[in-house]
Formats: C-alpha cells, structure tokens, sequence
C-alpha cells in the first residue's frame, strides 16, 4: 500500500513537472516572438509626418487672374445682371428682391459679384424700366414730364460693351466700360462705367459711373 501510494506520489510530481515546463516553453515561445516583433518594428523606416498647409497659405491663392479674364467676367457680370433686373422685375432706386431668385442663380450671383450691394449698383445706374411703364424725369427747374417706358420684367439687350483696362488698384483690375444697352423694344440706352474687379478671386466689387472721359 506504501509502496502505491510512493508511485503516485512520484507520477504526481512528474505531471507536475511535465506541465510546469511546458508552460515555461510557451511563455518562452511568447517572448521570443514578442521580442522578434519589437525588432522588426524597430528596423522599419521612421515616417515623417510634415504639417499640411492650409488653404490660406496656398500659394494658389496669391495667383492672379489675368486681365482679359477680368474682361470676360465683366461681360458676364453685365449679362446677369441685367437677367436678374428682368427676373426680379426691379426698378432703378428700389431693393431688388433677389430672394426670388433659384439657388443655382444664387450660386452664379455669388460667384460674379462680391456681394448683392454691386448688383444693387448696377441695377440703380442702368435700369430704364418702372412698374407701370411710365417713367417721370426732370425736375422743377427744368421741367417734370413723363415718358413711356418699358415696364418692370423687360428683357434687355446688351447692343455693345468695350472694356478698357486702366491699372491696379487696391487689390483690383480696374476697368472703363462703355455700355450701350436697350430694354427689348424700345430706344438704346448707353451709360459709362467704372468697374472693379478682384484680381484673385475674379468677382466684381464696384461699379460706379464714369462722369468725365
């Protein structure tokens, strides 16, 4: 009876043995790996990560547009406007409602022209029409008498446009234009300009009239 309970005792110690180094050879095995994997990482080339420069330090930013653009985006910004003074059917002296307008006409407005306030301008220097067709003119000292007009909503017709580049003001291409214009069916209207235009962006940002030349 000793003598089995010694052979257990014995095999007891083997197994435990037997498991004990086991365990050690994985944990060894595991260790080696990790150690390998640690090396490796190590021997990859390091990436260096450099700041993205924002859209503000864009060199492209700083680029110019030419000035036969700013030429071009002057016509158009004189084509649109007049289609926006037909659309709204504005009158020279009043806000134009360009709440009216689609959202791929807003879009095209907003990249035309800095600002509603230029279409303001434009539309208050070049529109004949008024809301009953009868448009009022003169004053007490030369006379007050009444025209037939075209009416609010009347298509116009750009007759010519020469655009004269003069210099570079404040960020600016500045330009003369020389307009000649009618609403469709009734007599040419013509009117000198002053038209600004940002020579990064391409936007309008001022008309005024030119009294002089």
């Amino acid at each position: 009876m000793k003598k089995y309970k010694f052979q257990i005792i014995v095999i007891g110690a083997i197994s435990l043995i037997v498991i004990l180094g086991a365990f050690f050879v994985i944990s060894l095995h595991d260790q080696q790996i990790q150690q390998k994997q640690i090396q490796q990482e190590a021997q990859k080339p390091k990436v260096e990560i450099k700041n993205i420069p924002s859209d503000n330090d864009s060199d492209s930013n700083n680029i110019s547009i030419t000035q036969v653009k700013g030429k071009s985006n002057i016509k158009s910004a004189i084509n649109f406007g007049f289609h926006l003074i037909a659309e709204t059917k504005s009158v020279s002296g009043s806000g134009m409602d360009l709440t009216q307008i689609s959202n791929a006409e807003t879009n095209q407005l907003n990249s035309i022209f800095v600002s509603t306030d230029v279409v303001q301008k434009f539309n208050d220097l070049v529109n004949v029409s008024s809301n009953n067709g009868d448009l009022t003119i003169g004053d007490a000292s030369s006379g007050v008498k009444t025209i037939h007009s075209a009416k609010a909503g009347t298509s116009y017709v750009v007759d010519s446009c020469f655009i004269d580049y003069q210099q570079t003001s404040n960020g600016n291409y500045v330009y003369n234009v020389d307009l000649k214009y009618h609403p469709k069916h009734y007599a040419k209207e013509s009117i000198k300009l002053i038209i600004e235009v940002d020579k990064t962006t391409g936007k309008v940002t001022n008309i005024v009239q030119r009294i002089n030349s």
